[in-house]
């Protein structure tokens, strides 16, 4: 069934209530639930065809959506985000909800984004990642992690080994593309109880761990 209204879509990113697209003129469109602000119209009422984000600030180039967060990455590198912020996860030095973009605090070279449950990770231009939000399992990589240890501004990520070339957030853990000293390979941090860090154990990890 074709999404209402929606014409010239180059991307989409989708997560557990809310949708949204960019089209090829960089503008963001979302759809779903909107309790906070996920969609980034300025309202918080749901809706079933797609709104327009408002004051994205720049032509958007990637999309990345969490469980109830959404953010863009901006031609040029800057990254704005928008919705619910319990954790941080807006990246703006709070942790209250917008309904509309706010400005990512401290980086302004980001290549690539990834939206986990209540955390986001960007690529930089220089192959570090940082992270922001919740870090209960370590799924930031900054070597810390519990309940007291979430962060509202991106924190570098450590240990890589190399210079990233990809990431990818999933629920409470994150994993990278790396290129290391004996090529390119996969490192993972965060939860581990199944085993998703690929390391052959099912201990959590607040730093990269090699995926075997």
């Amino acid at each position: 069934m074709p999404v209402r209204g929606l014409s010239g879509v180059v991307a989409v990113a989708a997560s557990g209530k809310h949708s949204c697209a960019l089209t090829g003129d960089g503008a963001v469109w979302c759809w779903g639930w909107n309790l906070s602000g996920a969609l980034g119209d300025g309202s918080n009422v749901d809706s079933p065809v797609p709104v327009r984000v408002a004051g994205l600030g720049g032509r958007a180039e990637a999309l990345a959506a969490g469980w109830e967060h959404t953010c863009a990455l901006l031609a040029g590198g800057a990254v704005r985000c928008w919705g619910w912020n319990e954790s941080g996860q807006l990246g703006n030095a709070s942790t209250s909800a917008s309904n509309r973009p706010v400005p990512l605090q401290g980086l302004s070279d980001a290549v690539a984004l990834s939206a986990g449950y209540m955390y986001t990770c960007a690529l930089q231009a220089d192959g570090s990642i940082w992270c922001w939000g919740d870090n209960y399992s370590g799924q930031l990589g900054n070597g810390r992690s519990g309940s007291g240890e979430r962060s509202t501004v991106p924190v570098a990520v450590q240990g890589l080994g190399g210079v990233a070339l990809a990431v990818e957030a999933g629920g409470h853990h994150t994993c990278a593309v790396v290129q290391a000293a004996q090529g390119v390979v996969a490192k993972c941090w965060g939860w581990n109880a199944f085993g998703q860090l690929g390391n052959g154990s099912t201990q959590s990890s607040s730093t990269p761990v090699l995926v075997r």
